[in-house]
């Protein structure tokens, strides 16, 4: 999982150090997953190609419940589609990896991966010049399946 973290911050790197004109944001958020029953804090970006289509990488962890420790990285694409009065609303379709480690005491650990996708919706609402508040549901299926709601506040950099 350390890998995959430090794929993520390369991403995020890669972000900061390409085309000038094109858009970056980078911003955290906090997310509540169905199947884990649990609160999750992410580390997001996103890298706009055009007024409608965006890069958006995501890493969340999700706190710790029964002993079972849930990490993700998110890698998606965003289709903005139309245009609302108080914002953008955009479609969600990407890979999920997701990491799970259980502790079981004197039987040692179990952990793995589960490789999935998401499918989900979003609506970016400006907050003034340069940040974006992005309340998203998604729902992700494959090696597991389970819905996720939560908010993430991007900065444009």
């Amino acid at each position: 999982m350390k890998n995959l973290l430090k794929v993520f911050i390369c991403l995020i790197v890669l972000f900061t150090v390409t085309e000038a004109n094109a858009q970056k944001k980078v911003g955290g958020g906090v997310w509540y997953a169905t199947d884990m029953e649990n609160v999750g804090i992410s580390i997001n970006g996103a890298y706009f190609f055009s007024d409608n289509f965006s890069v958006a990488p995501s890493f969340t962890y999700f706190l710790e419940k029964n002993n079972v420790n849930w990490s993700m990285l998110d890698l998606d694409v965003n289709y903005s589609f139309t245009e609302l009065d108080f914002g953008m609303l955009y479609a969600i379709g990407g890979l999920n990896l997701t990491f799970y480690s259980m502790d079981l005491g004197a039987w040692g650990d179990v952990s793995g991966t589960n490789t999935s996708f998401n499918a989900g919706i979003g609506l970016g609402m400006p907050l003034g010049d340069n940040m974006t508040l992005c309340p998203e549901v998604r729902y992700t299926f494959g090696d597991g399946d389970f819905l996720r709601i939560g908010v993430k506040l991007l900065i444009e950099i």
